[in-house]
């Protein structure tokens, strides 16, 4: 019976072990075959419709298309009482990185106008937009 027991544990031992170097093996596979994906292909940003690579300028006309794009969300959506950065993001579907500068710029020419601080910041349409 005590030698049963040991031979149940060992066991379970093991295939804890194997269950452990499967697993390693199948993230590290996976954690390759992205990064090599990733370099092949060029991971894209959807805020230029996924045609610049991770890392690349957006073109002059790629920038105005986001800042227009913007300007027109606020617009549309803001209303009396503003709309935040998240809104404007699940609108249109990119990240926060590719909406900071279009922002910027647009409250830089006063086509946006912006109350609050940080996460509370609200944006709206000026007579310019």
């Amino acid at each position: 019976m005590k030698k049963m027991m040991i031979d149940v544990t060992s066991f379970f031992a093991n295939l804890e072990e194997i269950a452990y170097d499967a697993a390693s093996r199948g993230v590290a596979r996976a954690l390759k075959d992205a990064k090599a994906s990733t370099k092949a292909n060029g991971k894209t940003s959807k805020a230029t419709g996924g045609a610049r690579a991770t890392g690349e300028k957006r073109s002059a006309e790629a920038m105005d298309d986001t800042m227009e794009t913007i300007a027109a969300v606020v617009k549309d959506q803001g209303g009396d009482d503003g709309i935040s950065m998240e809104q404007i993001k699940a609108y249109l579907g990119i990240s926060d990185n590719s909406l900071a500068l279009p922002t910027k710029k647009l409250l830089a020419t006063k086509r946006l106008k912006a109350k609050g601080q940080k996460r509370a910041t609200r944006y709206f349409p000026t007579s310019k937009t």
